[in-house]
């Protein structure tokens, strides 16, 4: 997919109209392109702004004023003189606070605790490594979900979805837990070839769109959906690997409940 023809799907992606192989493609994208990936940051940001703090708490004479307004009007254009009011006195107000609350919003964008997120990435590559060297790769060795997915009930406060892909050649391997910077965490094995992915799982609040890095010779891609985060890692190639993570997180997505 070129830029051009991302440009013109994004939007409709933030606002969930495409369809899921629509999505996977358009994740694939920006999971390799950093220019749209921040126009994706831009409108997720915007509208979480928007829907967090653009709340303007109304002058205290202001309902005052529109009764006074209201009351003097007896014409058919009541609804348009009373709007027309509100906007000729309060929306200077009004603008003024949404114009700050975006600069506080943009100066804030780009600000991560990159330390955090470097420790927690070479934690992962390190469970990834041990898990190959020591033959400990799952707990529960199956390649069917529902006998992988129970299995982590009560051993985990939330429960990880466990999703397959034969259909694209990504084969589930089975599961285990394991311990990420002193965090209890859901691992789900694939297999792609000859190559083993992990896939590890904890809760986290928000959301994040794939990201994708390459660290000590293993690519690694993350994102954050539905109150988890998921980071997921393999020696695969990039482009196999973002693919994966792009299907997974569409069919995530497909299970939110838009409001």
């Amino acid at each position: 997919m070129r830029c051009k023809e991302a440009e013109t799907l994004i939007e409709a992606y933030v606002d969930r109209e495409l369809s899921a192989a629509q999505s996977a493609t358009v994740m694939e994208h920006l999971a390799c392109c950093e220019s749209c990936q921040r126009r994706y940051q831009a409108l997720i940001g915007l509208r979480s702004a928007l829907q967090q703090h653009c709340q303007v708490v109304s002058p205290a004479g202001l309902r005052r004023d529109i009764e006074k307004q209201l009351r003097q009007s007896s014409s058919p254009g009541l609804v348009h003189s009373a709007f027309q009011f509100m906007t000729s006195r309060w929306m200077p107000y009004t603008a003024l606070i949404f114009l700050g609350m975006l600069i506080g919003w943009q100066s804030t964008l780009h600000l991560s605790n990159d330390t955090d997120i470097d420790q927690t990435q070479n934690a992962i590559i390190s469970a990834h490594i041990d898990s190959l060297l020591v033959d400990h790769m799952t707990d529960i060795p199956s390649g069917d979900s529902h006998t992988v997915k129970p299995w982590f009930t009560g051993k985990l406060d939330f429960a990880p979805p466990v999703l397959q892909f034969a259909d694209e050649e990504f084969f589930l391997v089975g599961g285990r837990l394991e311990y990420i910077q002193e965090r209890l965490t859901a691992a789900l094995v694939y297999r792609r070839r000859q190559h083993i992915l992990n896939l590890f799982i904890w809760p986290a609040a928000g959301s994040q769109p794939i990201r994708q890095v390459s660290i000590r010779g293993y690519n690694l891609v993350r994102w954050r959906i539905n109150g988890l985060q998921y980071y997921l890692v393999s020696d695969l190639n990039s482009r196999e690997l973002n693919h994966f993570g792009a299907v997974f997180y569409a069919r995530c997505q497909m299970q939110t409940v838009s409001p």
